[in-house]
């Protein structure tokens, strides 16, 4: 059957994931945000980054005791058993697929904001190519498809350094007033924690980089650090723009843009710069579906090693080292869902889907840490995440 290959070292995987964590959250919630608490949705943005370093660590010790190919799914089976973990294992592999057609068809949708059936067709066709494109950069081995996401890792954080450059050039303190948009600091408090639910989207994706531990060296540091580093640099990316794009634009104005970083571009440099951070949104939006692509076949090959999936997509591929058979299923399964998402309500339908299903994979995931803290104790750990008997369930009870 061959085995995959362990090519990917700490500064590869970090970048990955970078890549895997930002997608379209960081460059339209932020508006979002804005919309229901005004400058002290800042608050919200460093309370959500909080706890998504805290999950990190939660993933970083699942992944220290268990660098399987499984990830998610082999955290489940091990604290829950075999049933549970077939149903997180699925649902993971679903929110995979959902997310790569969502974010495929969202970035065209944001590409080319006009309607029409022949435009739709365009961007039906435009949608499936790069699916196939991804999935056939997959299918040619981890060192191609690697390149493929540092590379897009890498537009990502240039995007991000000129945005938070470009609105610190443009700050205003004025804007930051006033703080608190609402009568009482009740409601104030209130809204910033509705806030948070409709931003926690903005760190989800770190899960998927667990499912690339056959192929990493040494998995059980090198992973830790790189789930842990990567979601520190994005909190703190975060925090940074969030709160100097709102220094420079006024907030109503931020919150009622569907792409408010291309205002901030525009306010500053014109409309050239406005179509060249549109563009990179793009770029980064494509970026985080490549990396849901690449790391998904992974979860397959383990449900299949467990004899939970047809028994002929445990191949490993001779020469390139990857699940190929995975592979071409996940194409298939993805562009069903692409075509799903252009048709009447598909695209809603599958975002309704996709939230619920991320949040209780999410929980089961987190809340694992305790469970074998207490069921397995025995078991080496590389690393070990704080407060491992309450912090998990503290998080758990926020995501409900």
């Amino acid at each position: 059957m061959g085995e995959l290959k362990r090519v990917l070292g700490l500064p590869a995987v970090l970048l990955i994931t970078i890549n895997s964590i930002i997608g379209s959250g960081m460059f339209f919630l932020p508006g979002i945000a804005a919309l229901y608490s005004g400058p002290s949705s800042i608050i919200a943005w460093v309370i959500l980054a909080v706890i998504a370093v805290y999950t990190s660590m939660c993933f970083g010790e699942l992944v220290s005791m268990f660098p399987t190919a499984g990830g998610i799914y082999e955290f489940s089976k091990q604290a829950y058993g075999r049933f549970t973990s077939f149903i997180i294992g699925w649902m993971a592999w679903l929110v995979g697929n959902i997310t790569t057609a969502m974010l495929v068809v969202g970035a065209i949708q944001y590409l080319l904001p006009i309607a029409g059936v022949e435009v739709t067709i365009a961007k039906i066709t435009i949608s499936i190519f790069w699916v196939i494109a991804f999935n056939a950069m997959a299918y040619r081995g981890m060192k191609t498809s690697s390149f493929m996401l540092i590379t897009f890792s890498l537009i990502t954080l240039f995007l991000i350094t000129v945005l938070i450059m470009t609105a610190f050039l443009n700050l205003n303190p004025a804007n930051y007033t006033p703080f608190f948009i609402h009568e009482t600091m009740w409601d104030n408090l209130s809204y910033i924690f509705l806030t948070i639910f409709f931003i926690s989207e903005t760190f989800f994706g770190l899960e998927s980089v667990t499912f690339l531990s056959e192929e990493t060296k040494n998995p059980q540091k090198v992973l830790p650090k790189a789930l842990i580093i990567a979601t520190v640099v994005i909190a703190v990316l975060t925090i940074l723009l969030v709160t100097l794009s709102l220094g420079a634009v006024n907030y109503m104005e931020f919150s009622m843009s569907s792409a408010p970083f291309a205002l901030l571009a525009k306010q500053s440099f014109g409309t050239t710069a406005s179509d060249l951070i549109t563009l990179g949104t793009y770029l980064v939006i494509m970026g985080a579906a490549a990396g849901w692509v690449v790391t998904g076949p992974r979860l397959i090959l383990a449900l299949t090693r467990d004899k939970l999936f047809i028994p002929k997509f445990n191949a490993i591929h001779k020469e390139y080292g990857t699940p190929h058979r995975a592979i071409i299923f996940q194409a298939s399964v993805t562009i069903l869902f692409v075509i799903i998402a252009f048709f009447g309500d598909g695209y809603k339908t599958l975002l309704s889907m996709l939230i619920p299903m991320v949040l209780v994979m999410m929980s089961f995931a987190i809340l694992a840490v305790t469970i074998l803290r207490i069921k397995k104790p025995g078991i080496q750990r590389a690393f070990k995440a704080p407060f491992a008997k309450s912090g998990p369930i503290l998080v758990v009870i926020l995501h409900v």
